[in-house]
Order: structure tokens, then sequence, then C-alpha cells
């Protein structure tokens, strides 16, 4: 079966007050950047790898993360990233269901690159 990973860029989606864009407008370019990420990660893991922004409602992604293989969870701010899952709760949920089960077959492999370590 073909392995699936969950691409959580949140973190790298924080609105820059540096910009001269509206936030919106960079929220919409980092969304294509993270989907954009997600299809070259998944050509070179042979794996199925979506984009997920947990600033969304846990309705949109708590079930892919929940049946996903892996979670991996992008760098960038830290705060944004924190701020988002306390306030939905479904990164967070996820992972402490998942991880340290004991080397079921439903155990999560979590992967975080700074912010998302």
């Amino acid at each position: 079966p073909t392995r699936t990973t969950q691409y959580v860029w949140t973190a790298k989606g924080a609105p820059s007050k540096e910009s001269a864009r509206p936030r919106g407008e960079q929220r919409r370019r980092a969304r294509a950047d993270a989907r954009k990420k997600a299809r070259e990660l998944g050509a070179a893991l042979g794996a199925a790898v979506t984009a997920v922004d947990v600033a969304e409602p846990p309705a949109k992604f708590a079930e892919e993360l929940r049946s996903a293989d892996c979670v991996y969870v992008a760098g960038g701010n830290t705060f944004w990233l924190h701020h988002h899952c306390k306030q939905t709760g479904g990164l967070y949920d996820v992972v402490r269901d998942r991880l340290g089960g004991g080397g079921g077959d439903d155990e999560l492999l979590y992967i975080g690159v700074s912010a998302g370590a």
C-alpha cells in the first residue's frame, strides 16, 4: 500500500509585517508554495503527500492526519504554529493519540523541523 504523509506547513504561512503584500495574498502564496512542496516531497519519497494547514478548522484536516503514516511539520514561525495548534487542537490531538503507542500498526511517524520540532 502507498504510504501517506501529511505536510503541515502552517509555520511557514505566518504573515510578515515587512511584506508589501496584504496578509491574504501572503497566505495564498504560502498555500500554493506548500502544495508545490508536497508534490515535490511525494515524488522524492514515492509516497502520497498532502499539504495541511492547521490554521484551518480541524474538520478540514483531522481525518487525514489521523489516517497518515507520517506527519512532517515544517519550520517557520513557532508562535504562529503553536497558536493555531492550540486554537484548533487538531494536530496536538492526533499527535497525542498516535505517538508512543508501543510500535503497533497505528503508530505515527512524526518529523518536525525547527518550529515543527
